[in-house]
């Protein structure tokens, strides 16, 4: 039986770090215009440098370098090392496969965008949230995937403004059953609304609802 080694922390500085991370961009965006015999694996295309892909993956965890799952590309930090110049991959996170075709743009295009537009252009904050994409694209699959759950459900305010909550009151005496006498008292112990103006509201909203 072959065993697979843990990854090790490779003895590499951050530029050459971020050189290899540009490098495996380039190919990733060039493998899309290729054929299926053509395209050069991350896994095959890193070896290159004398290194393997799971090594290099431990390694940008101490570093500003984050792979970004929703681009498949190597996100770098907001400021470069002097002696990275980035001329054939913007480091911009490209946009999901339909905010593509809403906006007409392509990693091709970025790819041929002027230098100028690449990160260190934008402002500031804006490179903060580019940065954070994937934190933030892990957040919106989340909420996509959990917001039908019961535990995540909009608590409504309690409004006793109600045309109908107007006028005289009247007594009337009816049976109801101990369990939901029991729970209204606790409902009704932190709440700051009288108890017949709840009923009350409990009433309507209930007729309202299956009238």
């Amino acid at each position: 039986m072959i065993k697979i080694g843990n990854p090790k922390k490779l003895d590499i500085s951050l530029e050459k770090l971020i050189s290899i991370a540009l490098s495996i961009n380039k190919n990733t965006v060039s493998n899309k215009s290729k054929t299926k015999e053509q395209k050069i694996p991350t896994d095959k295309f890193i070896k290159q440098f004398e290194i393997n892909r799971k090594d290099f993956s431990f390694t940008i965890k101490y570093t500003e370098i984050k792979y970004n799952k929703s681009t498949f590309l190597y996100d770098l930090p907001e400021v470069l090392p002097s002696n990275i110049k980035v001329t054939n991959v913007d480091i911009i996170s490209v946009k999901d496969d339909k905010q593509q075709s809403n906006n007409k743009v392509t990693p091709v295009e970025h790819l041929n965008q002027s230098p100028s537009a690449n990160l260190k252009s934008l402002p500031v904050e804006l490179r903060k949230i580019i940065n954070q994409s994937a934190e933030i694209e892990e957040m919106l699959y989340w909420y996509r995937h959990h917001k039908d759950d019961d535990k995540i459900i909009e608590v409504p305010e309690i409004n006793i403004n109600h045309t109908d909550l107007e006028g005289d009151l009247m007594v009337r005496s009816f049976k109801t059953y101990v369990k939901v006498l029991d729970k209204f008292a606790v409902f009704c112990k932190d709440k700051k609304e009288l108890q017949k103006d709840l009923i009350a509201l409990a009433l309507v909203e209930f007729i309202d609802r299956y009238k």
